[in-house]
């Protein structure tokens, strides 16, 4: 007599030889779980037919490991359909769905699951972080206890939870609880600061365009900035009037309130700056959210994790063109939003992944509907996925160093802001087994960053994410024509772009804190 029969296709073999080794690791009372695997239990010379027929008879479950390709296999439809027939109503409970896919990896078919499995509870090993949660549940099953309930509470009326034991207890396992702030870890020690002839920020710009200009801000009718005045290609000197010259700490503007935020406004602009250099723009309507646009059509834009994070050097797409229904075209791009913000006296560099779209992978796409959009879809992303977009843009700006290097200065003298290129994190002794991300296999790091080539976006590896962001979109967001394409990159992705608008950068109020 086997516990449980594990039906399935040769494409999930290595998947289900590994869950038989883990299910056969447990114990009912004190003796092993057993199960059946093909592998294992049909012996060079045996009749295969007799004995599958044997073991399905014998065994108390039928484990069914679906998966689009499974289900239209021969052989384990043969298996399954053989125990409906047997229990059409599923009253003595011998089928215990596994769903594994419910897309297939490689095609994208999704599965199209029979109506007599179609009521049955599943359990869901879609998901690998999800694993040993739910093997916990099958072994549970399999030991015929029923499902771990939450913790009891007290029938005083009291919100104090009764002290739970056995599955109902937290898990003595050690969990870390990331946060989507990157700590600074050093700046340039002093602002510098000048009485100044100009009126506005365009002035500047307007007498500087097509040179670098390094972010500065203008502040009771001084210009300020991390360019020291003697410094010798100090590009504000035809600006600053001799008369007020005097350097200011960093300590000092972080202390006062409308300094501080004339700070944020300077180190945001020199954060716009180190991105646009990445190839990394900013609409104009939201200088905080950042995108990889499409330069040319068929270019691929692809970020790939360090070989030192565990994942093998994998890719992720970062943005593709996907086509209407209409023939035409729109862009489909991750997206974050980015920014400085203080918690006391420290500083941190904030990013909010979200999502983007374009007419032509360079001007986004505007309307309240689309912004709807990036609402509906990040409220169905999981934590982890999202904590995955965190961790990428930090390691997608640092640029394939251990830290994030902004310089707020010139070419030729630079000063730097270093950021951690992973945010800062806790860790706590309680939790759930098997419900923890594995972050030391992605807080690493090295090696990681965008991977520039050309090639079809067919050509992307990991484009599954956007697919499914841009065929949701297509239901009801991106119906419209838009404007034949027009992939020129200018400088009006910039701050220094001399088109007579104000940044209003250094007047934003400060972000409160999203938790």
């Amino acid at each position: 007599m086997k516990d449980i029969f594990l039906c399935h296709t040769g494409a999930d073999k290595d998947w289900v030889r590994d869950l038989g080794a883990r299910l056969e690791e447990h114990r009912i009372g004190n003796r092993p779980i057993e199960v059946f695997f093909d592998e294992w239990d049909i012996d060079y010379g045996e009749n295969i037919i007799a004995k599958i027929d044997a073991s399905l008879k014998q065994s108390r479950y039928v484990g069914l490991v679906l998966s689009p390709r499974m289900l239209k296999a021969d052989w384990p439809s043969a298996e399954w359909q053989s125990q409906v027939m047997a229990d059409p109503a599923g009253k003595r409970g011998k089928i215990l769905p596994l769903l594994r896919h419910k897309f297939d990896p490689e095609s994208g078919e999704p599965i199209d699951m029979p109506f007599v499995l179609a009521p049955l509870k599943r359990f869901d090993f879609t998901r690998d972080q999800g694993f040993e949660r739910e093997l916990e549940r099958l072994v549970r099953k399999l030991s015929d206890l029923p499902p771990a309930r939450g913790p009891r509470r007290s029938t005083l009326g009291s919100s104090i939870p009764i002290l739970p034991s056995g599955q109902e207890a937290a898990d003595a396992v050690e969990e870390a609880l990331p946060s989507n702030l990157f700590p600074v870890k050093n700046t340039p020690g002093f602002l510098y600061g000048d009485a100044t002839s100009a009126k506005s920020k365009r002035d500047v710009w307007a007498a500087m365009k097509g040179k670098n200009v390094p972010p500065f801000v203008l502040f009771e009718s001084r210009l300020i900035s991390f360019v020291p005045p003697s410094a010798p290609d100090n590009p504000f000197h035809d600006f600053l009037l001799g008369t007020d010259a005097r350097p200011e700490t960093i300590a000092s503007w972080m202390g006062d309130t409308d300094k501080r935020r004339q700070l944020f406004g300077v180190l945001n602009g020199a954060l716009r700056e180190h991105c646009y250099h990445l190839d990394i723009f900013t609409p104009k309507k939201d200088r905080t959210q950042f995108f990889c646009p499409i330069f040319r059509e068929g270019e691929a834009r692809e970020f790939r994790w360090g070989s030192a994070v565990g994942s093998s050097g994998r890719s992720r797409a970062l943005a593709k063109m996907k086509a209407r229904p209409n023939g035409t075209q729109f862009g489909v791009h991750m997206s974050a939003y980015m920014r400085f913000i203080g918690v006391g006296d420290r500083l941190f560099l904030i990013i909010e992944p979200a999502w983007m779209f374009t007419t032509d992978g360079i001007t986004p796409l505007e309307g309240k509907e689309v912004g709807r959009f990036s609402t509906l879809w990040g409220g169905k992303e999981r934590n982890a996925a999202v904590l995955r977009n965190v961790l990428m843009w930090g390691l997608l700006i640092a640029d394939g160093k251990r830290e994030i290097l902004v310089n707020v200065a010139t070419a030729k003298m630079p000063f730097y802001v270093s950021i951690e290129s992973v945010p800062i994190y806790t860790k706590i002794s309680r939790g759930i087994a098997g419900d923890s991300i594995r972050l030391d296999r992605i807080l690493g790091g090295e090696g990681a960053g965008e991977v520039k080539r050309e090639g079809t976006g067919d050509e992307v590896e990991g484009e599954q994410e956007l697919d499914e962001v841009a065929d949701l979109a297509l239901l009801g967001v991106l119906e419209t024509d838009d404007k034949p394409p027009n992939r020129v990159a200018t400088d009006e992705m910039r701050d220094d772009d001399g088109s007579g608008e104000e940044d209003e950068s250094g007047e934003e109020e400060e972000l409160e804190l999203p938790f």
